[in-house]
């Protein structure tokens, strides 16, 4: 009687570079997005280990091409857990990786939010490897992953897409001047590939960012390039570029206790996008954000039938005016503790860009459609009282404290209060 044969047992970390493959694999066929990828390398954490795993990522940009580069770059920057993080600083400090290898892992840990000054390679580097050679290395890694962002950008099919890729370029991981300094190395690097790609990601992060100093520097490295004779050519980008202000719209500025303020932006080719605030008044909210929505990107007639020909009776006020109800409102939500809703830190970037901190020619080309508007809505009556809320139909008067100590010294004033109503 033969003995059966026993299979040997295969280790799982031998296995690490083949299941990665696969995965990278059914990412290139379109059968996963980021964040499916992302799930994958994570689930084979779990599995085989997180060493074997990063060390077979990190060993992966050695080889790969420019494009998949800047997803490994993606896919290991959300991997920010302590433990990746502090694996990821062994590898920089201990390995004997390729110098441009290790000046990407350092970029992501930058962008994980850690503390690492790009601008000082004496810091992670030995003077073996600062040499004219391997800089030249760190500035030609540099400029792929570059590219290969600059390809996943002309693959963006409509204005959303653009948007998510400016929104995680305005909000990478990290303290404010983290995130500045590595926003405003990508623009110098940009600006030395004399390409109109690189044109084109400039002008889309112009036309995208909330941040004055980010867009002011991406701006001058687009005038450097055109100097050059070289131009953005993405179609795409240049419609989103063409951003500007179409109408704003709100229910009663004086209503006791709440207004809907509705802005719309538009593009050429017939296409706008209107955000739409809800504020209320009442207790304990007193003028606070507390809703809020942003619409797909919809016709002219179609942003006017389903958003403001419906409902609540909405009339046209002018940009300046609507801004600062908005404005007022973001105040109040600090003013009183009361967190902004959810939807407002999806759409931070964008709320941002467009209404608490847009750039002067945005506010110039708002001003230009103010003067031509009519604020349907006029001047204020007097004094607007607020504070009124309604509960199951009926009218419920909300005071805070201050206002109610005000009111039991002077009953008069208390009265009037109860008249005006």
């Amino acid at each position: 009687m033969t003995r059966k044969r026993r299979k040997p047992k295969v280790p799982l970390q031998s296995m690490t570079r083949p299941l990665l493959e696969k995965a990278f694999a059914r990412y290139e066929r379109g059968e996963l997005d980021d964040d499916g990828l992302t799930e994958e390398v994570s689930a084979l954490m779990d599995k085989i280990g997180r060493k074997p795993v990063l060390d077979a990522l990190i060993k992966k940009l050695e080889t790969t091409s420019d494009e998949e580069r800047a997803t490994l770059m993606l896919v290991i920057s959300r991997l920010g857990d302590k433990k990746t993080i502090k694996h990821l600083w062994r590898l920089v400090r201990r390995s004997k990786m390729p110098i441009g290898v290790k000046h990407t892992a350092l970029v992501i840990l930058k962008q994980m939010g850690e503390n690492v000054d790009l601008n000082d390679p004496g810091a992670y580097f030995s003077r073996q490897d600062v040499t004219l050679e391997n800089l030249a290395e760190i500035e030609r890694m540099s400029r792929h992953s570059l590219r290969a962002v600059i390809k996943d950008l002309h693959k963006a099919k409509n204005f959303g897409e653009i948007e998510g890729m400016m929104e995680m370029f305005d909000n990478m991981p990290g303290t404010r001047a983290d995130k500045e300094a590595v926003q405003l190395m990508t623009i110098d690097n940009l600006s030395s590939i004399e390409e109109p790609g690189a044109a084109d990601m400039l002008l889309a992060i112009v036309s995208a960012t909330a941040q004055s100093k980010t867009r002011r520097a991406a701006r001058d490295a687009l005038l450097k390039l055109s100097g050059r004779g070289i131009f953005p050519q993405f179609r795409l980008v240049k419609r989103f570029s063409q951003e500007q202000f179409h109408a704003a719209y709100c229910t009663d500025p004086y209503h006791p206790w709440q207004q809907q303020v509705t802005m719309i932006w538009e593009w050429p080719g017939d296409t706008t996008q209107a955000m739409v605030f809800l504020l209320d008044f009442g207790f304990p909210w007193r003028g606070s954000m507390k809703d809020m929505f942003l619409t797909q990107y919809l016709s002219k007639r179609k942003i006017e039938r389903e958003f403001i020909e419906v409902g609540n009776d909405q009339r046209q006020v002018t940009f300046a005016r609507a801004r600062q109800f908005i404005l007022d409102a973001i105040a109040a939500n600090k003013q009183h503790d009361q967190p902004l809703p959810p939807e407002y830190d999806d759409f931070r970037q964008i709320i941002e860009r467009r209404i608490v901190n847009p750039s002067n020619e945005a506010l110039a080309r708002a001003a230009d459609v103010d003067a031509e508007t009519e604020d349907e809505w006029g001047v204020s009556p007097g004094n607007v009282v607020r504070g009124i809320s309604m509960v199951g139909g009926k009218r419920v008067i909300s005071l805070d404290e201050e206002t109610l100590r005000a009111f039991e010294q002077d009953p008069d004033a208390f009265d009037d209060y109860l008249k005006s109503i």
